[in-house]
Parts: C-alpha cells; structure tokens; sequence
C-alpha cells in the first residue's frame, strides 16, 4: 500500500501507528494492537503538507498534552463550520485531530528550541581556563589545620582517659576516705556513703555521654538520585567540556537532589577520603535559578575543588572531625531525657546525685565546645581559600560579569528557596504535597526585597570568621580584580541541559519527601505545585 493511496494515523488508545486505504476514511475500525474500536480520520482536503521540522538533538522529549495547548493552536485556526449528521460529526471531528496534532508540533518545536545539543556545547568554548598557582595563605592554612585536626582527636581521648582515671581513683580513694567511718552507724552512715559516692556516679554518667556518639548512628546525608550519561547525554556532555577546560578529573557519579547548591566530594564512605571516588551533586534548584553559562561556572567552581587534592582530602577528615564534635556538644537523644527525668523524678538524695551528673556533663561538653570552635574557626579559614582558588575556575570559565550575576541571582533564590520551604511546611501540616519544589522558589524569587538582600549580605558579614565561604562581596571583588572575558558562552536556560527535567524534579521531590517524612511517598500523593498556589 503506497503512501499516497493509505492515511497513517495513531490508535487513540495504544498510540501505535496504523495505516488505512483512503476509501476507509471515516469508517469504523478495530486496532489490531490492542483490539479497541477506532474511529478512521478524515484527511481534510484543503490541509497544506507540514514544513519539515528543523533538525534537533540527540534525544526528543516526552510530552504531556494539555487541553489547554491544544485549545490555543485550535484558537488560531480557521472557525469550525456548523455540521448536521453523523458524517458532519465525524468532519468535526477530523478537525479537531487536525488541531490537536498541529499543538503537538508546535509543543515540540518549542521543547526542541530550548534543549541545547552537544555540538552547540563543543562551539560554546572558545579555550582552556589558565591555572592559577597555590597561594601561600592555602599552603599555610592547610599546614596549621593538619597539625590541629591531629590535636583536637587527641585531646578529646584525653579527656575521656583523664576522666577514667578520676572515676577509678575516687572510687578506690576517695569513697572509702570520706565513708569509711560511717557506713556501720545507722542511717546516717548510708547518706554520708551515697554524698561520698555522687562524684562517682556523676563522673560515670559524663563518661556515657562522652563515648555514646561511637555507638548512636548520625543522621543520613540527603538522599541524592544518580544520573546516568545514557538518560542525560547533554549534561554529561557539558560536564566532560568543563573537566577538559579546567584540565581536572571528571566525576566517577553525577547526583541531584533538591538543594540550591552544588557540592564536590570524594564519597561518603568511612574512609572514603583515602580513596579515588569523586562525586558531582547537583541541586535541581540550580538549573531553575540560573542560565546554562551560570550553570556551567558553578560546575566550574566544583572541579576547581576536584584539581585541589590535598585540600578535599584534608577537608573530608575536616568535616568528619568537626561533625564528630558537634554531635558531642548539641547531639540530644533519649539519655538525655532519661537524665533529665531522674534528675526531677527520682527522691530528693537521689536527684542531687543525678543533678551532680548533669553538671559534669555540661562541663564536659563545654570543653568539647571549646574544642570545636578552635578547629571550626581553623578549618573555616582554610576552606575560604578553598573556595577563592575554586571561583578563579568559574571566573576564568564564564567571565567576571558573569560570576558576579551568579552571585547576586543565588543571594536572591537562596531566600526565596527557603520561603518555598516554609511553604512546602505549611502544606504539608494540611497533608497536601506539591510536586515540584523548584516551582516554589521561582514563584517567590520576584517578591524578594532590596531590604531582604541587604539583611542577607549584613549577615554573611557578621558571619565571616567562622563562615566556611567568603562573603559574596569579597568573592565579587576578587571577580573585578581578575577582569576575565571566560571562554565559555552560551546563551538559554539551565533546563535544557536537562532530559525530562519536569519529571526529575518531581521524582526527587517525592524522594525528598520521603526522607523527611520518613514514610512510603508515591507520586499519586503529590498534588500539582501550580494548582496549590492558586487555592
């Protein structure tokens, strides 16, 4: 059967492709896929032949078809003709397939117009970013924090065997010095023994709260979806050309998740910095907050962490030593509240003894505090070298303009990701779940104030000695001092680097969802985001 004698058209029902001799047109037939009674098109007469389509990237996206896009091309259109019959209304009919189709086109000449393909990638580079030298202050803050991330771990064992110590010779010494004499004389003898033994049964409990983190699991890490290079060519596409550029190590994995940041890292195993494991995340909120030469620079600015070995190994042991600490000091569970609950419930005697408990152990942990404010305050200093040395890659890549629109946009998304949150919050108090975060933070992003930023960069100033990342003021003006042009330009939004971007998102919202709930999250419980900002 020739073309020119057949009409093609789609099973409504299955979508598979059929093909019908002319003479069937408007004849009732079944559907040899999936045996459904179908209705055969009408081919209109006065229908010009369709344009070709442009040529397109490696990979068309899925689309959902909305009455809503169908009703706007059919709007566009010649107006229906008034038809009587049942031969009129199969016309009608032919018609409206006719406009539906021409939506579907169009739809997908405009998701066509905004994905970028890996040539336009490739054309987008115009160099390689030149290599900066390690500053003396990097080599001089790495130098002092190694020396005190082996301090700080010794100390602390120190004060766990100078506490076992104390326990031991008190109860050897000191309780039968204070009790010896009195313990056989009545009653009196026992609460001058139980007065003697306190310091003992408090040194005790100080002594569980100091080693209880080894045996308490710490909290998991955000869950993060992988991607695959098969599911996102582009992206790794762009991925790979920024490694090239920046002469670093690609990425072993590629993760997203639903954080308004992006993170180099060598892995979250145990021992993982000891390793060869390099890990790219990526928050979704990014692709929706900047552009795809923003994007690109923020890549940039990770494998500048990837090219500093030494640094991300010492900073993985870093963070590890620093979270250690601070589940120390702020790290609450249910001994604490057993504590808490023997200290006002037991008898009068035996609530000083448990009260003396809670003492030493804010004591202890007001050491341990200390402690971690020295390696924090240590540790920060060298990460904001860390971060200079990796922003000359993003500087170098997309141009000083650039990176100082990047950082005025993120100051602007990171309030409005947290009002979405806050949102999300209020939502989720009336069970009612939307399914795209990122939507959130673009709906709030225009009602951010001028006074909102400056409260902002007010704070990231009050902040700056323990703050991990310089201010984006001091990240500016070291911008403006490189004066780069970049060698990468690339004009379009950040999601069309992205495949099936609106089905990502909802899909790591739901995983979101489920860490935080803590319960079995499925699709069918979200609720579109759109709709619940109109009700």
């Amino acid at each position: 059967m020739s073309s020119r004698s057949a009409i093609k058209f789609k099973c409504p029902h299955c979508s598979v492709v059929m093909r019908a001799p002319l003479q069937a047109q408007g004849r009732k037939g079944t559907c040899k896929q999936c045996q459904a009674k179908i209705l055969v098109p009408r081919m209109p007469a006065a229908t010009p032949a369709p344009k070709p389509l442009p040529p397109l990237a490696e990979e068309i996206p899925d689309l959902s078809h909305s009455a809503a896009a169908a009703a706007s091309v059919i709007a566009d259109t010649e107006p229906v003709s008034p038809v009587a019959g049942e031969a009129g209304f199969d016309q009608l009919l032919d018609q409206l397939q006719v406009a539906a189709n021409a939506s579907v086109d169009q739809q997908r000449r405009r998701l066509i117009a905004s994905k970028f393909t890996s040539q336009q990638i490739a054309a987008a580079f115009s160099g390689k970013i030149q290599r900066a030298e390690t500053s003396e202050s990097y080599r001089g803050s790495m130098a002092g924090v190694a020396a005190m991330m082996f301090m700080l771990p010794v100390g602390y064992l120190l004060l766990i065997l100078t506490c076992i110590v104390l326990l031991l010779a008190y109860v050897v010494f000191g309780i039968p010095y204070f009790s010896g004499g009195f313990f056989r004389h009545s009653i009196i003898g026992l609460f001058i023994f139980l007065a003697a033994a306190a310091p003992a049964v408090a040194l005790a409990i100080t002594l569980v709260f100091m080693i209880k983190p080894i045996f308490v699991k710490s909290r998991k890490r955000q869950r993060s979806r992988e991607l695959s290079r098969k599911d996102q060519p582009t992206l790794f596409a762009l991925i790979d050309q920024v490694c090239d550029a920046a002469d670093a190590p690609r990425p072993t994995r590629v993760e997203v998740n639903m954080e308004l940041n992006a993170s180099a890292s060598l892995g979250d195993r145990m021992f993982s910095f000891l390793g060869d494991e390099l890990v790219l995340t990526i928050g979704l909120p990014l692709f929706v907050a900047l552009d795809a030469q923003q994007l690109a620079g923020v890549l940039a600015h990770e494998f500048g962490h990837f090219t500093q070995d030494a640094g991300m190994r010492a900073t993985r042991v870093v963070r590890g030593v620093n979270g250690w600490f601070a589940r120390l000091v702020y790290q609450r569970d249910v001994m604490d509240v057993l504590l808490e609950v023997a200290m006002t419930e037991t008898p009068t005697v035996l609530g000083l003894v448990f009260a003396l408990g809670q003492l030493f152990v804010w004591i202890a942990r007001g050491i341990l505090w200390c402690f971690m404010m020295v390696g924090h305050a240590l540790s920060s200093a060298l990460m904001r070298q860390m971060e200079f040395d990796a922003d000359h890659f993003e500087i170098q890549l997309v141009g000083s303009s650039v990176f100082e629109r990047t950082s005025r946009d993120m100051q602007r998304y990171s309030i409005a990701y947290q009002r979405g949150m806050e949102q999300a919050g209020n939502w989720l108090a009336k069970n009612r779940l939307a399914d795209d975060l990122t939507l959130l933070m673009k709906h709030f992003a225009p009602q951010v104030t001028r006074a909102e930023l400056a409260k902002l960069e007010k704070l990231e100033d009050e902040n700056v000695f323990l703050s991990t990342h310089p201010t984006s003021q001091q990240r500016i003006e070291k911008a403006h001092q490189a004066a780069a042009a970049g060698v990468f330009h690339l004009q379009g939004p950040a999601t069309g680097l992205v495949h099936h971007f609106e089905s990502l998102c909802q899909a790591v919202t739901c995983e979101f969802y489920r860490e935080a709930l803590e319960a079995d999250v499925q699709l069918q419980h979200l609720r579109p985001t759109a709709e619940l900002l109109k009700g």
